[in-house]
């Protein structure tokens, strides 16, 4: 278990920082070559309007990768970086998510089927935070899936997966990232 002195209860640093460039809000889970969208959270993502966002540029962005430590529901794992009061803090956008899974690769959980989480918004403006994850397909063809559920979707994932979080660097407290520093050395 991780010491509660690093500011997190439920996660842990993994990984340096990694760095996504600007981008220019183009790229979409429906446009891009990288991440396969199933039927299912096609539809999810048409209802929850998703499906045309606008594109709205982002300035460069560092981030961190963590993994569980402990049992967690979407609410726990990204509470402990402020959800909900500092929500828009923790949001990626669809171009941005999507720039993280071709230069970054190598962080998407390397196990078939397991999960790594991101938060996203919907690019028209108005505030329906999804949890994206995507993982890993069948090996033998090296694809991406891509699934979305609500912040509120209720199930507790077991830590025993270490299912990974993505996240901007500046949201995780300070000692976490000078403990992982010092880990890392």
């Amino acid at each position: 278990m991780q010491a509660i002195s690093d500011g997190l209860r439920n996660t842990r640093v993994i990984s340096k920082r990694l760095w996504i460039p600007a981008t220019s809000g183009e790229t979409t889970f429906w446009n891009n070559k990288v991440v396969g969208v199933g039927t299912l959270d096609a539809n999810r993502l048409k209802v929850w309007g998703y499906k045309n966002p606008r594109p709205i540029a982002t300035g460069e962005v560092f981030l961190r990768v963590l993994e569980m430590t402990e049992d967690s529901n979407f609410v726990e794992m990204f509470g402990e970086f402020g959800y909900p009061t500092r929500c828009s803090s923790l949001h990626l956008s669809q171009n941005q998510e999507v720039e993280f899974a071709r230069r970054h690769r190598e962080w998407i959980h390397p196990e078939p089927g397991i999960d790594t989480f991101f938060v996203t918004h919907n690019d028209h403006g108005f505030l329906h935070p999804v949890v994206v994850s995507i993982w890993r397909g069948d090996p033998k063809y090296d694809a991406l899936g891509l699934g979305v559920r609500e912040f509120s979707y209720e199930c507790r994932f077991g830590a025993s997966k270490k299912r990974r979080l993505v996240v901007p660097e500046w949201v995780i407290p300070e000692q976490a990232l000078e403990n992982w520093e010092l880990v890392a050395a």
